[in-house]
């Protein structure tokens, strides 16, 4: 063999070094913008046909499954089904096409048909019937008739249930009330979620639960501006003191009063259930544990 030719073999070898040592590194490219043969074919100089092409596929998809952990491209769809079957989802391999999952549209929610005087007429008279009022995303409601509605609930025997989410309730709606609160009777879910009040709104009707038996569940989240760690804090304290109240909605900022909260409605939780236990079979004797 000649120095010429010996030299030539030896270009060969490096090209094919150079070709194992620049695989990883290609792999994006090859990947994104699919110039994998151009690639290739620069380190290996007239590498043509068949056996070429055949070789470029086999080692991009293996380097390609190995680095990226997966041996079939599928669609989040795909991938969730997976999870819950154990049969194969996708069985194209590599060269199927993804498609994007086709969603349903969902039509928007109706505008809310309640009659706002009418409503307000029926609780200042008392009705029988009428035991759940929602006011929700109804926004034109002046706060006048808001006030209304708190004052009218202080004589109502009947309405179990009051919501005025979305209806731009301010703190005058919120003193109004707390000083329903303190006298009405029978009013069990109360959900201001979702408006104008602020801290001193909100800290006023949790300040009138002390004077309510009746009501176990509360909703105040999602104001138009944070509440604060003070009154927060001062939230809880009155929490802890309440034995009644079941259902608080509120997410608190921090840990310490979130979690003192949710202890507090436990404790509620668990004295009606000792109440529930002693009605059907008497009062709860804690059992002997002698012999411990």
């Amino acid at each position: 063999m000649s120095g010429k030719e010996r030299g030539a073999e030896g270009d060969a070898d490096v090209n094919w070094l150079s070709l194992d040592a620049c695989c990883l590194s290609a792999v994006s490219t090859v990947a994104v913008e699919g110039g994998a043969e151009r690639l290739l074919s620069a380190y290996v100089p007239g590498a043509v046909g068949v056996a070429f092409h055949i070789l470029l596929h086999l080692l991009t998809t293996a380097i390609l499954q190995t680095i990226l952990g997966m041996h079939t491209l599928m669609s989040n769809q795909q991938y969730y089904q997976a999870l819950g079957s154990s049969s194969i989802v996708n069985k194209e391999g590599l060269n199927s096409v993804i498609k994007p999952t086709q969603y349903k549209p969902v039509p928007d929610e109706e505008p809310n048909a309640t009659d706002v005087e009418e409503t307000l007429e029926r609780i200042k008279n008392n009705d029988p019937k009428l035991e759940e009022v929602n006011l929700n995303n109804i926004r034109n409601i002046p706060i006048p008739t808001l006030k209304a509605y708190a004052e009218a609930l202080k004589e109502n025997s009947y309405v179990k249930k009051f919501s005025i989410v979305g209806t731009r309730s301010n703190d005058p709606v919120a003193f109004a009330l707390a000083e329903m609160l303190k006298v009405n009777k029978v009013l069990k879910t109360l959900n201001v979620e979702s408006n104008f009040i602020s801290g001193a709104g909100i800290l006023r009707l949790v300040e009138a639960l002390p004077y309510n038996t009746s009501l176990v569940e509360l909703k105040i989240d999602n104001q138009s501006q944070p509440l604060g760690n003070k009154v927060e804090m001062e939230i809880v304290s009155m929490l802890e003191k309440n034995a009644t109240l079941l259902k608080f909605g509120y997410h608190f900022t921090q840990q310490g009063p979130r979690l003192r909260a949710a202890q507090a409605m436990m404790n509620n939780n668990d004295l009606v259930r000792k109440r529930r236990l002693a009605d059907l079979t008497g009062p709860i004797i804690p059992k002997c544990r002698s012999g411990v």
